[in-house]
């Protein structure tokens, strides 16, 4: 805190979504020669999303990020918090006070999305109940959080023309340099740069086999989210 006003506010922001991918995005933009380096612990910042890190204010946002000498030019600082997609104050925030900031979002198919999401609670012992009947649950976010048309006209009500890059988290995982070249492209930086390994981060592995009909549930729930999703972006995702 005692230097944040020398510090340096994100140029791009992952906003999500969770259980997208956002973390391996994260680490391997982390390694790229113009993003400049930063300590992964910074990754979710949660400052738009949760009241109690906005009410503190820019500086102790700033205080996250660092110093603006020590960026060089052409360098760009950035932050992942994938529950900015999710939030439904964080996109009006994140337009007041970063006005010009990229913002990336990874799709992944709503219904692995919320298995996924399933598990993570498992291991963060915020779930115990079986895997049907927290998703049958309408209350939950594991279905709230694939209802992404919703999520992204939110943000496009705020931002300007191109200021949002929505990649599939699908091709992410099957060809992640393929991906990585699109937000170089979209963040103007060096899309040459190659990574000498491009191993996933934070893959949560389930311990328990899913039931099919929780797949033919899930399948059939988001059916008509996607459908509308696919019109709305002009754009299938194939899930």
């Amino acid at each position: 805190m005692a230097t944040a006003r020398k510090r340096a506010l994100p140029d791009f922001l992952i906003i999500g979504a969770q259980k997208g991918g956002t973390s391996s995005l994260f680490h391997l933009l982390t390694q790229h020669p113009q993003i400049h380096p930063l300590d992964l612990k910074v990754k979710e910042v949660h400052y738009f999303d949760r009241e109690r890190n906005y009410k503190k204010g820019e500086l102790w946002y700033r205080a996250h990020f660092p110093l603006r000498d020590t960026i060089n030019p052409g360098e760009l600082v950035g932050e992942a918090t994938p529950g900015y997609l999710f939030s439904p104050i964080a996109a009006k925030r994140i337009q007041k006070d970063l006005p010009n900031a990229k913002l990336i979002c990874l799709l992944r198919n709503p219904t692995e999305r919320a298995i996924s999401h399933y598990f993570m609670s498992i291991r963060h012992k915020t779930e115990n109940r079986p895997i049907m009947e927290s998703m049958l649950d309408d209350k939950s976010q594991y279905k709230q959080r694939g209802f992404y048309l919703e999520q992204i006209k939110r943000y496009q009500s705020y931002l300007k023309k191109n200021q949002l890059l929505i990649l599939s988290s699908e091709g992410f995982f099957t060809n992640p340099q393929k991906v990585l070249r699109q937000v170089f492209e979209f963040l103007g930086i060096d899309e040459t740069f190659k990574y000498p390994d491009l191993s996933p981060r934070n893959a949560g592995k389930n311990k328990t086999p899913v039931p099919k009909e929780v797949y033919e549930y899930l399948n059939e729930y988001f059916k008509p989210h996607n459908r509308r999703l696919y019109s709305y972006l002009n754009r299938d995702f194939g899930w």
